[in-house]
This record gives structure tokens, C-alpha cells and sequence, in this order.
């Protein structure tokens, strides 16, 4: 019965935090600091109302307050929420904000400082993991004991699509979008290991390399020192999240979240 309390405390959680919003923003700027300091626990309690109750195996029992939850969570807070964020957007004259970086600039914000001192680095990305889920990750991380963590974000890249936003994560002057969606880093494609591993080498002197978690996984110890040994900056590609609403629905987010 674990899940199935835990999946009525959630919920409670959510709709008292749903009823105490005061969904207002005056610009985007306004909207990404209210959604960064409070607002995505909203998101964060409704997917972990969902993964609680795909885990209690009890989906009868939770019919109604399925439904008192979706009422509220889609009429209450993202329609309100994303009437006034769109209003906000059509104002725009280009897409930037005084809150936070944009995307383009995390090479530069994120990763050369390491560069200037000297130390290592490594860059985990994990396609389609939102700033709620980032957030829980780094308080686990925390909680840990021995290990800090902190969360900040960042302004993506529009339009938003994969081979953009990961061209934007490496060390680059110049973005281009071809015709076929193909994403150039001053001239060099960045679609696949091999080509990131390119644009990283060219700007990481010091060794640099491109990688996926299943590589890493698979590595010995032995291998693993040996890619740190030899390597400043090493980027490793995470793609649970994004492939599984991708091949199977949206109904399994929940859990490949969980995965992550």
C-alpha cells in the first residue's frame, strides 16, 4: 500500500499548491525567475503523483482523483499559465532574457572556466530532462551526504529541437541550421559522437571526447581512468527520457524519468 499512500499524499500536495498559485507574470523574464523559485513543483508533484500511481498497480481505485487532478492541473495551471507566457513571447522582439543565459552560451559559462583552472570536466546531457527533474536529481545528489550539487538554468534554443540544442552545448562561434535540419558548428557537423567529438577537439587543446552512457557503462575501470587520464573535457550523451516518449507514449515518461 506504500505507493497508493503516497500517490493520495502527492496529490493532496499538488492541489493545495495549485490552489494557492497567484499565476501572473508581467515578462519573460518575470516567468522564468516565478517558474524556477516555486512554480515547477507544480510539474514535479503531478509526475510524481503519475509514476505513484502506475507504481501502486491500483489504477481503478484512483479514477476519481485522476480525474480531480487532470481538471486541475491542465484548467488551473497550464492553460492560465500558458495563455499568459504566450502573451508574454508575442511582445518579444528577439529571444533572449535578462534572468538567464542562453543555451548557446554553456560552453563558454559551464566548461571553459574548468579549461582556465586547469581541471577536469565532464558533461552529462540528458535529452528531454526539464529543470523539475534536474532539481529532484540534485537534491538525491545532496542528500547523498558527500557530494554538493547545485541547479541553474538556462534559456533554450528556438527552434527547439534536438540536433539544435545539443549543436548549442559545444564549443562553437557560429550555429547554422541547414536546409535538412542539420545543425553546423562553425562549419562542422554535429550530428553523432564522431562529429561532436571533432567540434570538442577543436576547441578543448587539452583533450576532449564525445561519448554515450552505454560506452561508459561498458568500459573497464581500467578504461575509464584511461578516458579521464587522457581527456580535460569529456561529454557523455543520456537519451532514456526523450527515446522512451519517442518509441513507446508518454504514459512511460514517468518511469524513464525515474530511470534517469
Amino acid at each position: 500500500f506504500k505507493a497508493m499512500y503516497e500517490a493520495i499524499n502527492t496529490a493532496s500536495m499538488l492541489l493545495f499548491r495549485i490552489q494557492n498559485l497567484h499565476l501572473y507574470l508581467d515578462s519573460l523574464s518575470d516567468g522564468l525567475r516565478k517558474y524556477v523559485s516555486s512554480w515547477f513543483q507544480v510539474d514535479q508533484l503531478y509526475r510524481k503523483y503519475i509514476y505513484l500511481v502506475r507504481q501502486s498497480n491500483a489504477p481503478t481505485f484512483f479514477t476519481e482523483l485522476n480525474t480531480l487532478v487532470e481538471n486541475h492541473y491542465i484548467n488551473n495551471f497550464l492553460r492560465p499559465l500558458n495563455d499568459q507566457w504566450q502573451s508574454e513571447v508575442d511582445k518579444l522582439k528577439q529571444w533572449r532574457s535578462d534572468f538567464v543565459e542562453m543555451q548557446s552560451t554553456f560552453f563558454e559559462k559551464h566548461v571553459n572556466p574548468g579549461l582556465r583552472d586547469n581541471t577536469k570536466v565532464a558533461v552529462i546531457i540528458s535529452d528531454g530532462m526539464r529543470y523539475e527533474v534536474g532539481e529532484e536529481l540534485a537534491n538525491r545528489i545532496e542528500g547523498q551526504g558527500h557530494l554538493k550539487a547545485e541547479i541553474d538554468s538556462m534559456l533554450g534554443m528556438l527552434p527547439s529541437y534536438t540536433q539544435l540544442g545539443m549543436a548549442a552545448l559545444l564549443p562553437h562561434n557560429t550555429l547554422k541550421i541547414r536546409a535538412d535540419g542539420n545543425v553546423l558548428a562553425d562549419g562542422v557537423m554535429t550530428m553523432g559522437l564522431a562529429n561532436r567529438t571533432k567540434v570538442l577537439s577543436a576547441g578543448v587543446r587539452s583533450g576532449s571526447r564525445a561519448l554515450s552512457d552505454a560506452e561508459i557503462r561498458e568500459m573497464t575501470e581500467e578504461e575509464r581512468r584511461a578516458l579521464f587520464r587522457d581527456n580535460q573535457v569529456v561529454y557523455i550523451y543520456h537519451n532514456q527520457i526523450d527515446v522512451t516518449g519517442d518509441k513507446l507514449s508518454e504514459d512511460h515518461i514517468v518511469d524513464a524519468v525515474e530511470t534517469t
